[in-house]
């Protein structure tokens, strides 16, 4: 997770919460999934590569599921690592190792092995220049080994009926067709249209005013094949049956807890998850550059 993500100790319990207790939630479901994929692709994983752990939520489980030989677990927060250290000590994983690392510089851990799998859970959206991460990937994972990635999903824009979905409008469905003064003036004649902000949960990027890039499911092959990552799956999860915006009329406990029950329990393959989820996960395999 970058520097700027978390920058106290109340935002590392918001972060603990979600992935904590028996609620399902789609903190956990991202880890779950990630793991059925690399265990149906891999016989063996040796070495897993959790980069920008965060307080090290997913460790546990991936380790107990995979059972590596090594697990080295990687962020740039002092807190972050301080957190995922306690886990570490708290669950005993004894082939766990801390790394502080920015991804987008060189890393320089002495005696690192290439891993069989990196998984980069809501990480990437975080960073600028990821290209320099994408770059290092020849020193961190294996030939055929497994990338998985967690990204919002830019298609959720259409479906969330606020400003987002005007944006999304006006920047990626018309410009592209349309002169400079014509998309002013249509922002212009659509003053008062879906000018309802979107509700943000609190320490999001968006409150915090940080980098933040949301990615199109439909384009992300294209964009991660530059780098030798060979896209295999996607998967969808934060699951909203109804806009957020439509969400607010009712009892939102019990809006989240159908959406929830709706997640865990299907299978998301019909075309419509490509806009009512606002997460989509990205597994792959990297074939070189």
């Amino acid at each position: 997770m970058c520097s700027s993500c978390w920058e106290s100790g109340n935002k590392i319990e918001s972060l603990e919460n979600r992935y904590a207790g028996d609620a399902y939630t789609p903190e956990q479901r991202r880890i779950e999934l990630a793991i059925k994929y690399i265990m149906k692709k891999q016989r063996r994983t040796d070495i897993v590569f959790d980069c920008g752990c965060g307080t090290g939520a997913a460790l546990k489980r991936l380790n107990d599921a995979l059972k590596p030989e090594n697990i080295y677990a990687s962020d740039f927060s002092d807190e972050m690592l301080e957190a995922a250290s306690k886990k570490i000590k708290q669950y005993n994983i004894k082939n766990a190792k801390i790394i502080k690392w920015d991804i987008t510089r060189p890393i320089e851990h002495a005696g690192m092995e290439c891993a069989d799998c990196i998984t980069l859970f809501s990480v990437l959206p975080y960073v600028e220049e990821e290209e320099k991460f994408f770059r290092q990937l020849p020193r961190l994972l294996k030939k055929d080994g497994i990338l998985i990635a967690t990204y919002p999903n830019k298609l959720f824009d259409l479906f969330s009926l606020n400003s987002f979905t005007k944006i999304f409008i006006l920047e990626e469905i018309v410009a592209p067709f349309v002169s400079s003064d014509l998309l002013e003036e249509l922002y212009k004649k659509m003053e008062g249209i879906l000018d309802n902000e979107p509700s943000f949960p609190e320490g999001s990027a968006y409150m915090r005013n940080t980098f933040f890039r949301r990615e199109n499911p439909l384009e992300i092959s294209q964009k991660l094949n530059r780098f030798g990552i060979e896209v295999d799956e996607i998967k969808f999860m934060h699951y909203h049956s109804v806009p957020p915006v439509i969400e607010r009329i009712f009892d939102r406990k019990k809006v989240e807890s159908v959406n929830r029950m709706i997640e865990r329990d299907l299978d998301f393959t019909h075309w419509t998850q490509y806009f009512t989820n606002s997460t989509f996960m990205v597994c792959g395999k990297y074939t070189g550059i």
